[in-house]
C-alpha cells in the first residue's frame, strides 16, 4: 500500500489499524468480549444516535467527532456520508490527507473509546460531565 512508503511509523500505525479493522472501538471489542455481544448491540456508548460504532461512524457520521472532523478531514468526505467516499478518504495517496486522518483518530481518542466532545454535538457524554 503506497500509505506505508509515505507517511511516518504512527501514522501508518494508526492508518494500518484502521484498515485491518482492529481499532478498538465497539464494532470489534464486542465481538470479543466475554459474552459476544451481537453485532446489533455494539453501539455507541456516547452519543444519543443508537447506531453501530464502527471505522464508518466514528470517522464520517458520529455527532461526537464534528469538530475534528472539521479539522482535520475535507468536507467533501462528511457532508454526503457514503461508503464510497470513505473508500476514498482510506485510499487517498495525499500524504498531508492521511497524517491529517491519522491526527483525527488520535485526537479523537478512537483507541481508547473516549471521544473528545466540545458544546457543539450532541453527545450523551456532555450530560454525564
Amino acid at each position: 500500500a503506497p500509505y506505508l512508503d509515505i507517511v511516518n511509523f504512527p501514522t501508518r500505525k494508526w492508518l494500518s489499524k484502521l484498515r485491518l479493522s482492529v481499532l478498538p472501538i465497539i464494532i470489534q471489542t464486542g465481538r470479543y468480549d466475554r459474552n459476544n455481544t451481537p453485532r446489533e448491540q455494539r453501539i455507541c456508548l456516547f452519543c444519543t444516535v443508537p447506531d453501530i460504532e464502527d471505522e464508518f461512524r466514528v470517522i464520517i457520521i458520529c455527532p461526537c467527532y464534528i469538530d475534528l472532523r472539521k479539522k482535520y478531514i475535507k468536507k467533501c468526505y462528511f457532508t454526503r456520508p457514503s461508503m464510497v467516499t470513505m473508500l476514498q478518504l482510506l485510499m487517498n495517496e495525499n500524504k498531508i490527507g492521511l497524517s491529517n486522518l491519522s491526527r483525527f483518530g488520535k485526537r479523537s481518542n478512537v483507541c481508547a473509546n473516549q471521544p473528545i466532545v466540545s458544546k457543539s454535538t450532541c453527545c450523551v457524554m456532555l450530560l454525564l460531565s
